[in-house]
């Protein structure tokens, strides 16, 4: 649909992401009014976890939208690479997700392309939500009956029956993302666009379990209700999907940053202070407030100084 560059805004001398559409969309009055409404959609959400759109316009024909710029990776980036994560901290990134979805729900905004693609997280760990390019307002539809919209993996069994899509569409969709990033692998097989849809459609997601052991029953739960057909059944909002997260992850959270520290206390009783520090990093991204980790940084990076500054 079009290209994203790193640019510079001359006024205010700040790096951002410019979006632009190429020429053959341009041409086009349907996707181009869908290029736009992008904006108009992304730049009414302010939240913490999505990405603010700055502004929109046209340059010697070429429309774009000017927004932040996240420095990191995306999820999709992240699952492909196979990186090691706590499983806490992949609930933390889902989390701070469903918080975002969770809002735009609440202003009437479905996303509707809802994939790890769409998910980044910062260098910092905070994660963005990108790309509201095909959301629609529930109250003002342009888009048209039976059109696809999303990306083949994660679209829900009502969008390919061309029924109604709604914010539980988004749910079915992120439940998809959240059983990928729990495990690295998908709920439904298929490798061709038409063995996807049936199995979509008509087969029971793989239990979770099966492909991630370590999985606690309860977040399987939870993960295989974002994820049944029957539209009336599945989880009905995101607020209520965090309710069932929140307390789980917590509870991950204690136990990842315990053993992190643990084992950190071991590398300052070797003197390796620069692996202790490592993990520490790792606890604090999992539990910010964590005291315990916090206090043990603070004399890791004080003997790190001291071995810095000795003759």
């Amino acid at each position: 649909m079009g290209v994203v560059y790193k640019a510079r805004d001359p006024i205010i001398n700040r790096l951002v992401a410019l979006k632009t559409i190429t020429a053959n969309v341009a041409d086009n009055p349907a996707l181009l009014q869908r290029f736009y409404r992008e904006a108009q959609s992304a730049g009414s959400l302010q939240h913490p976890n999505i990405v603010t759109i700055y502004e929109m316009g046209e340059e010697e024909g070429v429309p774009f939208i000017a927004m932040q710029l996240v420095d990191g990776e995306n999820l999709g980036t992240l699952i492909a690479r196979r990186t090691p994560v706590p499983l806490s901290l992949k609930l933390v990134y889902a989390i701070e997700a469903c918080r975002a979805f969770a809002y735009a729900h609440r202003q009437g905004i479905v996303h509707r392309d809802i994939k790890p693609g769409n998910v980044m997280v910062s260098r910092d760990g905070t994660v963005k939500v990108v790309d509201f390019g095909i959301a629609r307002v529930l109250e003002n539809s342009k888009t048209q009956t039976g059109m696809l919209i999303g990306t083949f993996a994660y679209m829900s069994p009502e969008v390919f029956n061309g029924e109604h899509a709604d914010e539980r569409s988004d749910i079915f969709s992120f439940g998809v993302l959240l059983y990928k990033l729990l495990s690295y692998s998908r709920p439904f097989p298929g490798e061709i666009p038409a063995s996807l849809m049936q199995s979509i459609c008509l087969k029971d997601p793989i239990p979770l379990r099966s492909v991630m052991p370590e999985c606690p029953p309860e977040l399987e739960a939870v993960v295989h209700r974002t994820l049944l057909k029957p539209v009336t059944e599945r989880t009905q909002s995101m607020d209520d999907l965090l309710l069932e997260l929140d307390p789980i992850c917590k509870g991950l959270q204690a136990q990842t940053v315990a053993a992190l520290v643990s084992e950190a206390k071991a590398f300052v009783q070797g003197r390796e202070f620069t692996r202790a520090r490592e993990l520490l990093v790792q606890a604090l991204q999992v539990d910010f407030t964590n005291v315990p980790a916090r206090v043990l940084l603070e004399e890791v990076n004080i003997e790190l100084k001291r071995i810095l500054i000795r003759p």
